[in-house]
């Protein structure tokens, strides 16, 4: 008898139109227009809010620019879809298109230009760029890994350039740009650049660009004197 009460009023929860979701309320979205969202869960609309799968629902309303969901009930009639979005890390671009990019190089969101504060990372010709998807060109770990070398150096980067050849170029926010060359020695290359600087603060000034590209041999080409004849290096 009891079990047949506690079967019935079941029954009666999992069926009352009291408990029918009639709103989907997105929490947390920024760069993801929250009706978007809104958009992707309207099957629950209608249903048990007992009955709705929080699993399915959260899958249901990934995007790149997500990093998880999670689904939680406002009864009686309310599902609410909290989300963490990707945090940007840097800007990549073809040449032609930008999009934000997290930590891991995961490109998940196009912008219409370079996000302030964070470095630009430019990507050799033919590199294929696909929100949520990672970039398989080895470029991106190069230019992710100078970044975080160059952090410890304290160096501002504002933007990376990698060719064809896998040659990274470093601009610091600075007059002049820095030739890496390929991506090994990193650390020993921004030593050199240290070096350099604090010997001969002046450089900064009036260097178009410092190459480290053989950290045991650092370069200099200075700008245009005034008088239009071109510099040497040193």
């Amino acid at each position: 008898m009891a079990l047949s009460a506690v079967g019935a009023g079941c029954y009666l929860l999992l069926t009352a139109p009291a408990l029918s979701v009639t709103r989907v309320k997105v929490v947390g979205a920024r760069l993801v227009d929250p009706r978007l969202i809104e958009a992707d869960a309207r099957s629950v609309i209608g249903r048990n809010i007992l009955t709705v799968s929080k699993k399915r629902l959260a899958a249901q309303t990934m995007r790149p620019e997500i990093r998880s969901v999670t689904i939680g009930r406002s009864l009686p009639r309310t599902v609410v879809v909290r989300v963490a979005e990707r945090v940007p890390y840097l800007t990549v671009t073809d040449g032609r298109r930008f999009w934000l990019a997290d930590r891991s190089g995961l490109p998940f969101h196009e912008v219409r230009s370079p996000a302030d504060g964070i470095p630009l990372v430019a990507l050799p010709t033919g590199v294929d760029v696909e929100p949520g998807r990672p970039i398989r060109h080895p470029s991106i770990r190069s230019a992710i890994g100078c970044i975080e070398e160059c952090r410890v150096f304290r160096y501002k980067v504002s933007k990376i350039s990698v060719d064809r050849a896998g040659n990274l170029c470093l601009n610091i926010g600075s007059k002049f740009y820095v030739k890496l060359g390929q991506p090994v020695a990193i650390p020993k290359k921004l030593a050199a650049l240290s070096r350099m600087l604090s010997a001969k603060p002046e450089i900064g000034e009036r260097a178009l660009y410092i190459d480290v590209s053989c950290d045991d041999r650092p370069a200099v080409q200075l700008r245009s004197s005034e008088d239009g004849e071109p510099s040497v290096n040193t």
